[in-house]
């Protein structure tokens, strides 16, 4: 498959770089798009090749009563980058 090609199964474009422990963007904002089309968490987890645990920590912890229940990725990906949730993005000398 070429870099812009879509997964026939998902019809998402592949993630060049991902992390083993840390939801990047891109997968954020997947889940984002598919829990609003009603998927659940299983089936969420299944397409990305993540823990159901994972995704389901992801919208507990990143959706908040002011935000009306709803999960916004990126604004899940800023809490984690601000408030040292996640370590995404920082050196390992920072660490």
């Amino acid at each position: 498959m070429a870099g812009g090609e879509r997964r026939p199964e998902t019809g998402l474009l592949p993630e060049t770089s991902r992390s083993g422990r840390y939801l990047s963007l891109l997968e954020r904002r997947r889940i984002a798009a598919l829990r609003e089309r009603g998927l659940t968490i299983r089936e969420i987890a299944g397409l990305l090749g993540r823990a159901p645990s994972t995704v389901s920590r992801e919208l507990r912890r990143n959706s908040r009563p002011h935000d009306y229940g709803r999960y916004d990725a990126d604004l899940a990906h800023h809490r984690c980058r601000e408030g040292h949730v996640c370590w995404s993005g920082v050196s390992a000398a920072t660490r």
